[in-house]
């Protein structure tokens, strides 16, 4: 499969798995949306992290090539990739505790921004006008989808909710944005299979997410079997996402491509709340859409 995909240009590659990625973010959020509102997002993250790491386990067996032997350095590199990914995923649930969700979230979903900000600043990704406009139209086109225009216009008159849980989105844009380029050049550097990589570092992100929810929150570990089910299959679509966006980083050069149409998942969540919850599509949404998908097609082309 992965000669195949080798055949296709690499830019077509990246937007394949970015879009992949989007995809899985994108229904997880949706189908996790529910549980997380009963059990709170530390409980959640815990159980979503541990399903994720079945299927993970599942591939690594079934080709049994990837079994080999990993360096304490590399361990040691995966569990700081993780400690710092969950540490955004922190900052950005705190900024939706603290601040108004029509401020932080576009700010939060800035993150994609920053990513081809450094990647090009840092690791000199080579990218040409064109495809840098249409990633730049993309991330407006991200930006109108999570804002709330109507709420945004009466929170921002107010300076303290203007500042209120926003320092706190900008951190985990800001860490995202940075830990993208960085986790890109390990995986494109190491020998060691991409599902092998993932299935550590999900062991990693399920210890950090049980030391937070069940030691420091002190919660209760027990959940009902409907909001587990959930949870498992949002953990599993997880998964897929994350292997898509890894995969398109492991076999291409294009970090901003891959990071920019993977940012765009509220497209799904947004069109599987339509579908289920009937909840109607605003005008801003659908610039937005327009926008992203504009971008999509004249980077296709």
């Amino acid at each position: 499969m992965l000669k195949s995909l080798m055949q296709l240009s690499s830019i077509l590659i990246a937007i394949l798995f970015g879009l992949g990625a989007m995809l899985g973010w994108g229904s997880a959020d949706f189908f996790s949306k529910k549980a997380i509102d009963k059990v709170g997002y530390a409980k959640a993250m815990f159980y979503m992290q541990l399903s994720g790491i079945f299927p993970l386990l599942l591939i690594t067996l079934l080709k049994p090539t990837v079994l080999v032997s990993i360096t304490s350095i590399t361990l040691v590199k995966l569990a700081i990739f993780a400690l710092i990914y969950i540490i955004a995923y922190l900052f950005l649930y705190l900024a939706f505790e603290k601040g108004q969700l029509s401020i932080v979230s576009p700010v939060g979903s800035s993150w994609s921004a920053f990513a081809m900000l450094f990647s090009i600043l840092i690791f000199h990704e080579q990218l040409s006008l064109n495809i840098i406009f249409w990633l730049i139209i993309i991330i407006l086109g991200i930006l109108i989808l999570s804002t709330d225009l109507q709420s945004l216009k009466q929170d921002i008159k107010n300076i303290k909710n203007f500042r209120a849980g926003t320092l706190y989105a900008l951190a985990e844009a800001l860490i995202i944005g940075l830990y993208i380029p960085f986790y890109d050049n390990f995986i494109s550097n190491s020998q060691l299979n991409p599902f092998f990589i993932l299935l550590i570092f999900r062991i990693f992100m399920t210890i950090y997410a049980f030391i937070y929810a069940f030691i420091i929150k002190k919660q209760k570990i027990t959940i009902s079997l409907q909001d587990l089910k959930l949870l498992i299959f949002a953990g599993f679509l997880d998964v897929f996402a994350y292997s898509s966006f890894t995969l398109g980083l492991n076999l291409t050069n294009h970090t901003s491509i891959v990071s920019v149409l993977s940012a765009t998942f509220t497209i799904p969540t947004i069109i599987l709340a339509q579908i289920f919850l009937k909840e109607r599509i605003t005008k801003e949404q659908l610039i937005g859409i327009g926008l992203i998908v504009a971008g999509i097609v004249f980077l296709v082309g």
